[in-house]
C-alpha cells in the first residue's frame, strides 16, 4: 500500500513532485527491508527500485532508516499539522488536541505501512532510533512560538511532551502484540490505547480500571510504589 499522505491545498507542482519522489524512496526502500534481510538493503538497490540516483537520495533522507521510516514521519506529521491548523494556539487543553489530532487522522491507509515499519523495528537498533526521533519532531512541530511568561513555556513544554510520551508508549505497547495483516480492529485498538495513555496524565496516574491485579501481578515490581 502506498505511503502517501493525505492531499493538501495549494501545493505548488514542484512541492508535489518532491513529495512523489520522497514516497518513491521509501516505497522501495519498504519494499526491498520486507523482501531481503534489512543488512542487504543499500542505498544504491534503493536508489534503483525507486528510479532514481544515489545522490537524489539523499537530497531527501540522510539514512536508509529515515526512508524506512517515513510512514510513521508522514502519520504524525498529518496529526501534528491537524492540531496545529485545527485549533487556537492559546488553547491550553493540548491532552484533547493531541488525542483529537492523532485518533481523527489514523486509517488503515496510513496505519498499515506505519504498522509494517513498526514490526520492523522491533529487531532493528538504528530503525528504532530514527522512530525516535520522529516523536521528538513531533514535539517540535507542536511546540508554540517563544511566547509568553518563561512559566508558562514551562508548562506547555511539559504538557506537550508528556503528551507525545504517552502516545508513544501507546503505539509501542500497540505493537508489541501486532500481527500481519492489518485490519480496522487493529486501528481500533490503537485508537483506545492511545485513549487510555493519555487518560493516564488526565487523571494524575490514578490507576485505571483497565489495570487489573493480574496486570500488577505479572510485574515484578512493588506495586504500592509505583501504582497511585
Amino acid at each position: 500500500m502506498p505511503i502517501t499522505p493525505p492531499p493538501a491545498d495549494g501545493l505548488s507542482r514542484r512541492e508535489l513532485n518532491r513529495q512523489a519522489t520522497a514516497q518513491a524512496i521509501a516505497q522501495a526502500a519498504l519494499t526491498l527491508a520486507e523482501a531481503d534481510d534489512w543488512a542487504a538493503v543499500t542505498v544504491e538497490r534503493v536508489a534503483e527500485e525507486a528510479g532514481i540516483s544515489r545522490r537524489t537520495f539523499f537530497n531527501y533522507y540522510s539514512s536508509l532508516e529515515e526512508a524506512l521510516n517515513r510512514p510513521l514521519q508522514v502519520l504524525m506529521q498529518t496529526a501534528a499539522n491537524r492540531m496545529a491548523t485545527d485549533h487556537d494556539p492559546a488553547d491550553l487543553d493540548i491532552l484533547d488536541r493531541l488525542l483529537e489530532g492523532i485518533t481523527e487522522v489514523l486509517s488503515l491507509d496510513l496505519m498499515e505501512p506505519a504498522a509494517r515499519v513498526l514490526l520492523m523495528g522491533r529487531d532493528n537498533a538504528a530503525l528504532h532510533a530514527a522512530q525516535l526521533i520522529t516523536w521528538e519532531r513531533c514535539v517540535q512541530t507542536l511546540m508554540p512560538p517563544e511566547e509568553g511568561t518563561p512559566a508558562v513555556r514551562l508548562y506547555t513544554s511539559t504538557l506537550i511532551r508528556a503528551a507525545i510520551g504517552a502516545a508513544q508508549a501507546a503505539f509501542d505497547a500497540w505493537g508489541t502484540h501486532l500481527v500481519r495483516p492489518l485490519s480496522e480492529s487493529d486501528v481500533e485498538r490503537l485508537r483506545s490505547t492511545i485513549a487510555d495513555a493519555i487518560g493516564l496524565l488526565r487523571d494524575g496516574f490514578a490507576r485505571p480500571s483497565w489495570l487489573t491485579e493480574e496486570d500488577l501481578a505479572s510485574c515484578n515490581f512493588s506495586a504500592p510504589t509505583f501504582i497511585i
